[in-house]
């Protein structure tokens, strides 16, 4: 359990306080780690594969916020993971959508 302590302390250390500090930082991490997975992976399923990466991430991170209070669990922690994950995952979502219409646009 010392793991997802250390995880929440070095969170609670980087992090903004208060909860539109953190649906932002939600929203830049989510981009800034599609952008970096999407140039490490230029091929025709980059887009593809770099929201997976950000998909993947993101779940790592919820569930150790959620193992961090587990197995008691509030009606806000639920709602809070489902409002950090529409953050995390709305703009490189949108970014891969784009990018696949325009790789099939060019290809005729």
């Amino acid at each position: 359990m010392s793991g997802i302590a250390d995880f929440e302390a070095l969170k609670n250390l980087v992090a903004p306080r208060g909860e539109l500090g953190r649906s932002i930082l939600h929203i830049h991490l989510g981009i800034a780690i599609y952008i970096v997975l999407r140039l490490a992976t230029r091929r025709r399923l980059g887009p593809l594969w770099a929201l997976a990466g950000v998909a993947l991430l993101e779940a790592l991170n919820e569930a150790m916020d959620l193992a961090a209070t587990w197995p008691v669990l509030q009606n806000w922690q639920i709602r809070d993971t489902q409002q950090d994950v529409f953050n995390t995952m709305l703009w490189p979502c949108l970014l891969c959508g784009l990018a696949l219409w325009d790789a099939r646009r060019r290809r005729g």
